[in-house]
């Protein structure tokens, strides 16, 4: 059946000309082509194969952008496989790199300072510097290396919100069959364009790069800060680009909202032909409708799957009768090509109708699970619990770990969901159980808001849910909230909901209270250390990924939507941040009608939303305009998008490393001006080539020399956010820096 790069490789000459891939945060608008794709990978594969790691593991530690899906398919070129992760949760990094005996990995020189303490414990020696990518090859030596037989092509890990994460080793022969199935049942063409929702820490991601670039289509890509701003999000996929295809979680889409979607994704007009939910319970088709404008032709289907037998096992279409019937719940479907799946009750008999465990596998999709050396033949319990009905549709029921009584009564939270779900004005909801009480999350739309009170809403609820369903289902609190936390996978971020039961106490706290445990709670800042409100939240070591984060903690305790004042928070010191905070409460407080609805319930209107933004950006000129540097010198500052100047490296600056085969042909898509600095003796890495030295001097002394003599502002990039990076100084033998 051949190999995932095969299936690219194949279709390269037909397609060479065609744009594969899109990169665009906003900021940076980058495409390759599949030539420019070609290239790219011939490189990466030519500089791998000279340190012979054919048949290996190698590790991915970078941005996801344009060069990524080409990197991957050099990785797979060498042959090698390639395990991609991210920083942080280092103790878990180090053990899946030593079990998987991943010595070698490539890292994006903007995160080294992120992986130093991995790499210091690993005993780290620099192989080779690739600037054209602002890439760096680096040797573990603390790892021992091993060859597989087994024709790898992807290691990644389960998310462990089930349980203790696991390393999944998964051959071409088992994700291959995924990506032709799915190709063909979506019917994707080279007029298909495609996103990449999913990180490529989730194997989702694989399905969408693969079954996009194997048919000449366009590979849509862009930061998870665009994926964590609804609005941003919806304009991208549906105003922008006018995706076709897209697989993505419910979570993840229906934060963009049912309004925004129905004039966006989803609307009458809507180039999107397949949608996909996966990695997440199938949402009702009560609230699909919701967010659907009439006239909507997109066909939805369901997927199911699990990382142990990677990816997907199986697929249903929604069709016109489920829509027109009064059901909500949508089934499992049929198998994919080369899977099977049966259903098990608890004395291990296989059942046609009733309730039991579902069991999936293949006898040629095997993947290997932690320490498997030989994998688990046959099917793999799921630990999802379903039922079949009498014409053998299978439907997901819950978790093996989701299995709840009250009362001594056993408790199905999602016939709570599907009674509330029926209520006009409620745009999702979750039920949870929250030490024995049953508490209800749910969204309000925003014209709704308008006609009734939180009370009044409350009250129609429970008159609803008491009409429907027994007292042992009666929600105990009902949580009216702007939106649902999700996880980097995309996924409802269940223990963040319940940290907003654990922290409604302190709803009832000032807003300044508020505000500094957010701060300090975000910054890692103790809580008896008085808070500076001059300070500022990057020199109190934030970044733009923080601030997300504290933006999002205020937001849950605030019950207020904040996202705007994310330039603020990046850029202004912490007493701007209060009043913006104050500000929008204040706002919030002459919107409502409701004389007993305290500021943590308020929401802001869409005029009032504009008057925000005004703030936010006076502010944030006002902060700009008092600590804008003043200088003497005579310097042009050049906006290198506008004037289409590609900053890089002369061919020759660094030296061709011995044994490097790097093609003449430079292949020179726009690039992130990414630097940090790579010091030996700050991250403990040894230099390999004979050709760089990373032996720099000490900066302050490369920096006082040349700031006086020889360093002149050739560019400047203004890149709108936050970049964590510090200057790459190299000194070749014959003593010239750069």
């Amino acid at each position: 059946m051949g190999t995932l790069h095969d299936l690219v490789l194949h279709v390269i000459d037909k397609f060479k000309d065609r744009v594969a891939v899109i990169y665009d945060d906003e900021l940076e608008n980058s495409v390759i082509t599949y030539n420019d794709l070609h290239k790219l990978s011939k490189q990466i594969a030519n500089i791998l194969r000279n340190y012979g790691l054919d048949d290996e593991i190698i590790g991915i530690c970078m941005h996801t952008n344009e060069t990524t899906p080409a990197i991957l398919l050099g990785i797979l070129q060498v042959p090698a496989a390639f395990y991609f992760f991210e920083p942080g949760a280092e103790k878990f990094i180090l053990k899946s790199l030593k079990s998987l005996n991943a010595a070698v990995v490539v890292v994006d020189i903007s995160y080294l300072k992120d992986i130093e303490n991995i790499l210091f414990l690993l005993n780290p020696e620099v192989l080779v510097l690739i600037p054209e990518w602002q890439l760096i090859v680096i040797k573990l030596n603390g790892v021992n290396r091993q060859k597989y037989s087994i024709h790898l092509a992807y290691c990644i890990s389960t998310s462990g919100s089930t349980g203790i994460p696991k390393i999944v080793r998964v051959p071409h022969k088992s994700i291959v069959p995924n990506v032709i199935h799915l190709r063909k049942l979506f019917n994707i063409t080279s007029n298909d364009l495609l996103f990449l929702a999913a990180p490529l820490t989730f194997d989702p991601s694989i399905i969408d790069i693969f079954t996009s670039l194997s048919c000449g289509a366009r590979l849509l890509i862009t930061s998870n800060q665009i994926k964590i701003l609804p609005w941003k999000l919806a304009k991208m996929l549906g105003n922008h680009y006018h995706v076709t295809v897209l697989q993505i979680t419910p979570s993840l889409l229906m934060s963009i909202g049912p309004e925004l979607l129905r004039t966006s994704i989803l609307d009458k007009s809507s180039c999107l032909r397949i949608l996909a939910f996966g990695g997440e319970k199938f949402p009702s088709l009560d609230l699909i409708k919701k967010c659907r404008a009439e006239g909507n032709m997109t066909t939805f289907f369901n997927l199911y799957g699990i990382t142990e037998v990677s990816c997907w096992s199986t697929f249903y279409q929604v069709t016109d009768s489920d829509f027109a019937s009064n059901q909500s719940e949508i089934p499992l479907g049929e198998s994919l090509s080369d899977t099977t799946t049966m259903v098990i009750n608890d004395d291990g008999h296989v059942l046609s109708e009733g309730c039991g465990w579902l069991y999936t596998g293949s006898l040629d999709r095997l993947c290997f699970v932690n320490d498997e050396v030989t994998p688990e033949n046959g099917l793999r319990n799921t630990g999802d619990l379903v039922t079949i009905d009498q014409s053998g549709k299978i439907f997901f029921l819950h978790r093996k770990d989701e299995q709840l009584k009250r009362n001594g009564k056993r408790l199905n939270l999602q016939e709570i969901e599907h009674v509330v779900q029926q209520e006009d004005f409620v745009e999702n909801c979750k039920a949870l159980i929250f030490n024995s009480s049953v508490i209800l999350f749910y969204i309000c739309s925003s014209w709704h808001k308008e006609k009734m009170n939180e009370s009044q809403r409350e009250q129609l609820l429970k008159t609803s849910l008491q009409k429907e369903l027994s007292a042992h289902y009666q929600p105990d609190i009902f949580v009216d909230t702007n939106s649902f936390p999700i996880t980097y996978h995309g996924k409802l971020n269940i223990p963040v909901l319940y940290d907003m039961m654990r922290d409604s106490s302190r709803k009832q706290q000032p807003v300044e209270k508020i505000v500094e445990q957010c701060w300090k709670t975000t910054l890692k800042i103790h809580k008896n250390i008085p808070i500076d409100t001059t300070e500022r939240f990057l020199a109190k070591g934030g970044d733009s990924l923080l601030a997300m984060q504290f933006i999002n903690r205020l937001q849950l305790d605030l019950n207020l939507q904040l996202n705007h004042i994310l330039p603020l928070v990046l850029h202004n010191p912490y007493k701007d941040i209060l009043d913006i905070v104050r500000e929008s409460l204040s706002k919030y407080k002459h919107s409502t009608t409701d004389e007993e609805s305290k500021p943590s319930e308020l929401k802001l209107s869409s005029d009032n939303w504009k008057d925000m933004n005004k703030s936010v950006e006076k502010k944030h000129l006002e902060n700009v305009q008092n600590t804008q540097p003043h200088s003497t010198d005579s310097v042009n500052y050049i906006n290198h998008r506008q004037k289409n100047i590609i900053p890089k490296l002369s061919k020759d600056s660094l030296g061709k490393p011995e044994n490097v085969n790097v093609d003449d042909d430079k292949i020179l898509p726009k690039k992130k001006t990414k630097t940090n600095n790579v010091s030996n003796n700050h991250y403990g890495l040894q230099p390999k080539s004979d050709n760089i030295s990373l032996e720099f001097p000490k900066l302050n002394s490369v920096c006082c020399h040349h700031r006086k003599k020889e360093v002149n502002i050739r560019w400047t990039y203004n890149t709108g956010k936050c970049v964590d990076a510090s200057p790459v100084v190299a000194q070749l033998r014959r003593k010239s820096a750069f």
